[in-house]
């Protein structure tokens, strides 16, 4: 059964009966009897007046996929004073109750804000790994540095249960924030995401602008406003990525005087649809761009690249260089992977060579595009795709470019033999630098 929510289908159902029989499964099964009671030990942080739930399981892939992008604003939240923060691990399997377990141990070794944050998204990448052994999770953990000390988690697991019942929890990643006698409710990860920058723009007005306009990489802003095809979050993202471009005036014309501006939302328009294949190839491009044209204007007559066929990198190259195949200017070689660019400033023949980190690339998404094609799939699971993508996407602009992608400058290349006939040389921008009479 699956429940949907703005068109994302969670799949993680919780019925009463799990809930009910968690603390007695885990009590029976963990052997807690033995721990001695102390202060009360509860994952709970911040003394504001906005509270704020955060339902998740370690065992959910929409949670693991959101996770990146929740931590930045839990952290911005947290240093406002404002709001009052519980995370609640919700259990929708069965290895959930283990993994909760050592989550409130690792609280009882260090319970510094980061560190939490860093044992979460440890048990996340065990749970991804599919660690189900105490011995072996207890290895992971010291892997990665986490420590923990025992402690009776009853209390912690007597807390979440009754969060769980007060809230009806039926699904993860589930949200509750409570501001006043106002309670709302957001499920699903586009949800959860809209609501905490609602909060965070709440709590202090003018905040995100702020940093959107301290981005290095975002010269001149115009239509970012959201629409049913472009989400609020990617126009106001500190690095979506954005081209202040020179072309002629007309045919045969000169240099225009002044610049456009190309933003993601264009590319949308021209591409058919928003996708992580689009913002990870303007990515590319974007930090390629920095080391051709240092004043941040992308001369849009003065560029040929060569990418593979793919819908999203193939029409990215065509858009912001002004390449075209036709022209032999816009080469395609398949042996590249998509979001892969060899771009070149003819004048001067500096071609930069640019590809995604492959550690950047989330296995989810790839194991779920692999799901699609391979055509044995439930429609729910492009649902599930999309919202993977756009997490994905999301995380990508909410950190430097550069980090992303690896970046070099290739001396002596030669450019390839055009793949079409020879139709014909480009010819009207030719006369960019004629003289003013």
């Amino acid at each position: 059964m699956f429940k949907r929510r703005y068109g994302v289908y969670m799949k993680r159902k919780l019925t009463v009966q799990v809930v009910c029989c968690w603390i007695v499964t885990l009590l029976l099964a963990l052997g807690v009897t033995n721990l001695s009671y102390g202060e009360e030990l509860l994952p709970t942080f911040g003394q504001g007046p906005i509270q704020l739930i955060l339902f998740t399981d370690y065992f959910c892939s929409p949670c693991r996929s959101m996770e990146p992008d929740v931590e930045p604003i839990l952290k911005d939240l947290m240093k406002s004073g404002k709001i009052n923060l519980t995370f609640v691990d919700t259990p929708t399997n069965q290895i959930t109750s283990l993994y909760a377990r050592y989550f409130i141990y690792a609280l009882n070794a260090n319970q510094e804000f980061e560190e939490v944050l860093k044992a979460r998204n440890t048990l996340f990448e065990a749970a991804e790994k599919r660690i189900q052994e105490k011995a072996r999770l207890e290895e992971f953990l010291k892997e990665k540095g986490i420590n923990w000390k025992l402690v009776d988690v009853t209390p912690a697991f007597n807390f979440w249960n009754r969060f769980l019942k007060d809230d009806n929890i039926r699904s993860t990643p589930s949200c509750v924030i409570i501001k006043g006698e106002k309670k709302e409710i957001f499920v699903g990860t586009l949800e959860i995401l809209r609501a905490l920058e609602n909060l965070k723009k709440d709590i202090a007005t003018g905040a995100q602008e702020a940093k959107v306009a301290e981005a290095p990489q975002i010269p001149a802003i115009k239509d970012l406003k959201p629409e049913w095809f472009f989400p609020e979050w990617l126009g106001v993202s500190p690095y979506t990525p954005s081209f202040e471009v020179r072309d002629t005036v007309n045919k045969y014309g000169r240099y225009a005087g002044l610049t456009k501006t190309i933003t993601i939302k264009d590319l949308i328009k021209y591409h058919g649809h928003f996708c992580g294949g689009l913002v990870e190839s303007a990515g590319a491009l974007r930090v390629a761009f920095d080391l051709l044209f240092p004043d941040g204007i992308v001369d849009r007559t003065d560029l040929r690249i060569v990418s593979n066929n793919s819908a999203c990198g193939g029409d990215v190259a065509a858009y912001l260089t002004g390449a075209r195949l036709r022209f032999a200017s816009h080469h395609i070689d398949n042996s590249l992977i998509e979001s892969e660019f060899f771009v070149q400033k003819i004048s001067t023949g500096k071609t930069i060579h640019v590809k995604l980190n492959p550690d950047v690339y989330p296995a989810e998404v790839k194991t779920q595009m692999k799901k699609i094609e391979s055509g044995n799939f439930a429609p729910q699971d492009t649902d599930l795709f999309q919202e993977l993508q756009w997490a994905y996407a999301r995380r990508l602009v909410n950190k430097p470019l550069k980090d992303s992608f690896i970046i070099e400058e290739v001396q002596g290349f030669r450019w390839p033999e055009p793949v079409c006939r020879d139709l014909g040389a480009r010819k009207d921008n030719d006369y960019r630098n004629v003289p003013l009479k």
